[in-house]
Order: structure tokens, then C-alpha cells, then sequence
């Protein structure tokens, strides 16, 4: 059994972290056994064959899941995202269950908008890297074999998740907006029966908006609340950092 190393765990990584063990369960469907303590205590967890320590940001250690019985590989925590920055543990969270991983500077660059590839990877890992062939001749135009996420791109097709362009094109390094990420994440769910409310939920997503049907469901499932003052602002686009909440949401 791994140490449970010091650290000092804020409520929100507390809460965070109890919901990861639900999803952990979920997948490896294991027996568990953890540790967890309030400020500058421990956190241990053990899932039947695998074992999680972790360290956050205040230690700058996270370690990833590993086969027990071995040495985990331990991470710097992004140096971006230090301790207090919004979301902190919901990026923290897409670390760990590997949705994203950063990069190579160790950085997370949480208030850049996600480009629409890089959603095509979230999407893909957080459905657990399912096995998928690309086709050898490209879906997109602009995605030929070979582009960064060219495999995640063609899944998504594939499962209907996205349909591109009316130009047959994907966009890649586009920015996606608030009501397309809507729509992917409905469509990424199965595209649930739904029927959305006669009045609008959000001042700027009146009825007969594009993706109002999405964005009411993402509403109702408590996967986002919008912005204070009543609005979606459905055509801004996602930063990275609300896509680590949103896809946490979704998942729990």
C-alpha cells in the first residue's frame, strides 16, 4: 500500500474527489477502500487493482492511476491553475481521469477558448477511449489523415456527435462555442428524449435559437447555470477551464 502523503485539501477538492470515487466505481466496479482528511491531511484511495495517491497543487504532486504493487509516476500540478483559481478541482479532475493531460510545459492554460479538435479529444476520453478504426480516406476536408486528432475527430463523427460544415469541413482550430458544445455533449449523451420548456430559461436563448433544445437539456441537468445576470451567451466561445466543469457535471 502506497503512503498517503501530507497535504492540505481544500473542501472543493474534497468534494471533487468524492465524486471521482463514484465514477472509479462505476468503471472497475471494485471494492474501495479510502482515505481522506480535512486541511493538511491525507488522501488515499485504493480501487481492487488500482491505486490512486494524490498530492494537490499546494504539494505540486498528482499521481495517476497505476496497476497496485507498482511505483506511481508523480506530476507536477499544472503550473497555471494554482491553488484558489476557478475550477481548480475540476481541472484537476480532468487530469486524473486523463481527459487532459496539458502541455508540455506543464501548463493547462485555463482561460483559453477549447479549440474544436482538442473537444473532439476531451469527448473521446472522457467516453473511455473507446476502440475505433479511422476510416483511411478523411470525413472532413480540412482534417486529412495524419492531423492532430484526426482519430478523435473521425470517432465523433462516426457516433454522430458531429456532422462538420455544410462545406464538409470540421474547423479544427476554431474555438467552440457555448451552443455547440451544447449540442456535442447532448449528442455525446445519446441525444436523450426531451421535450425543452414553452418559456426561455436563459434571456439570450429565446425560442427558435439554434441549439435551444440543447442548451435548455444542459440547463436541466444541472451541467451549467449560465452567467448571473440570466444569460448563456450561446455564441462565446468555451474556455478550457468551463469545459473542466462542464464535463465534470456531465459526468457525475
Amino acid at each position: 500500500m502506497y503512503p498517503s502523503p501530507a497535504s492540505t485539501i481544500t473542501p472543493q477538492m474534497e468534494a471533487v474527489y468524492a465524486r471521482m470515487r463514484t465514477l472509479t466505481l462505476a468503471r472497475t466496479g471494485s471494492s474501495t477502500s479510502m482515505i481522506l482528511a480535512g486541511p493538511n491531511g491525507t488522501f488515499h484511495k485504493t480501487f481492487g487493482k488500482l491505486a490512486m495517491v494524490w498530492t494537490p497543487a499546494r504539494g505540486a504532486t498528482l499521481a495517476h492511476w497505476v496497476p497496485r504493487g507498482t511505483t506511481p509516476t508523480l506530476l507536477p500540478a499544472f503550473r497555471d491553475v494554482p491553488p484558489g483559481t476557478g475550477f481548480e478541482g475540476e481541472i484537476e479532475w480532468m487530469r486524473a481521469m486523463r481527459i487532459s493531460e496539458g502541455w508540455s510545459d506543464n501548463t493547462y492554460r485555463p482561460v483559453q477558448p477549447v479549440q474544436r479538435n482538442a473537444m473532439a479529444a476531451f469527448l473521446y476520453r472522457a467516453a473511455g477511449s473507446p476502440a475505433f478504426t479511422a476510416p483511411t480516406r478523411a470525413s472532413f476536408t480540412d482534417v486529412p489523415v495524419g492531423a492532430p486528432f484526426f482519430r478523435e475527430i473521425e470517432w465523433m463523427k462516426a457516433a454522430g456527435i458531429t456532422t462538420g460544415y455544410r462545406d464538409n469541413t470540421f474547423r479544427p482550430y476554431d474555438p467552440i462555442n457555448r451552443d455547440a458544445m451544447a449540442a456535442f455533449l447532448y449528442r455525446a449523451s445519446g441525444s436523450p428524449a426531451f421535450t425543452p420548456p414553452t418559456r426561455a430559461r436563459f434571456s439570450d436563448v429565446p425560442v427558435g435559437t439554434a441549439f435551444r433544445t440543447e442548451i435548455e437539456w444542459l440547463a436541466s441537468t444541472g451541467t451549467t447555470t449560465g452567467y448571473a445576470d440570466g444569460t448563456y451567451r450561446p455564441l462565446s466561445p468555451v474556455n478550457r477551464d468551463a469545459m473542466a466543469a462542464f464535463l465534470y457535471r456531465r459526468a457525475g
